[in-house]
């Protein structure tokens, strides 16, 4: 296996669209960026040594912290690395499963708002040659913060594509202040039992609009190094939740049945 492709270049470019209706969602603007990795190695410090703030390298945010945002549900994952600051950074991703679908988690380090995340990725094989091109299906959170986390996968949908693959991932992805951005409504994830063969719950509308469907509850398994290895996707259990109120979800698993570590997210649409 290849080692590991990073992407170093960054892609900037804007669309700026005039004269739209009311039912059109202009798009203003697009941001791309490539994933960046960082690996940080921390020696022991003895007993009697005195605490040091540690400074980042540059174009590093700080420290790792735990997964960030009102809107994500965390069940037993650890910290997950900050990521490059100034973008929207992957900090997890897994391998090619036999599905060609590979796990990614990104945090937002732009500094504002943004939706519409997405991502495309070509996959090689150990001689170099292409054997795979695939995108994204969607991210979940929605609408994500700076410094919020969200998750999606991108999808080859190719048996070519083998767990040992070399895969180049760029993310891209859109403010969120346009009028697709604010169109976003994220709920919050409560009351969540683990059972032996589901995962339930129960979402909560905290926006002032009533949120519609489709309102879909993604969930992201985790392995105990905190590789993200599996997604699960459902819908709620009503197709509208008014301002306050409430619906409930259940994601099934087969066998083994659920997994120890996940983290959550749910979102609609409302005006």
């Amino acid at each position: 296996m290849r080692p590991t492709r990073t992407l170093t270049a960054g892609i900037l470019s804007v669309v700026l669209l005039a004269g739209c209706s009311e039912s059109e969602i202009p798009v203003r603007s697009r941001v791309t960026v490539t994933e960046s990795v960082f690996v940080t190695v921390t020696e022991p410090r003895s007993a009697d040594a005195p605490e040091v703030e540690a400074t980042p390298p540059a174009g590093e945010a700080a420290q790792p912290v735990s997964p960030a945002g009102d809107y994500l549900y965390n069940q037993s994952v650890g910290d997950l690395p900050a990521g490059s600051a100034g973008e929207v950074a992957i900090i997890a991703r897994g391998v090619p499963d036999k599905y060609g679908t590979v796990q990614v988690v990104v945090r937002n380090n732009t500094g504002a708002p943004v939706s519409q995340i997405g991502l495309t990725g070509v996959a090689y094989d150990a001689s170099g040659a292409i054997v795979g091109s695939g995108e994204d299906h969607g991210f979940n959170p929605g609408y994500v913060a700076d410094g919020e986390i969200s998750m999606g996968y991108l999808y080859f949908g190719s048996d070519t594509v083998k767990p040992d693959s070399d895969v180049d991932i760029t993310v891209d992805s859109e403010s969120g202040d346009d009028d697709f951005g604010l169109y976003v409504r994220n709920l919050v994830i409560s009351d969540v039992n683990v059972t032996g063969t589901a995962v339930l719950g129960r979402l909560t509308n905290p926006h002032d609009v009533a949120v519609s469907g489709p309102i879909s509850v993604d969930l992201v398994c985790f392995d105990a190094e905190g590789t993200p290895i599996d997604m699960h996707q459902t819908y709620a259990d009503a197709d509208e939740v008014d301002p306050g109120g409430q619906a409930t979800f259940s994601i099934d698993f087969s066998d083994p049945g659920p997994c120890e570590s996940f983290l959550m997210a749910a979102s609609g649409y409302g005006r």
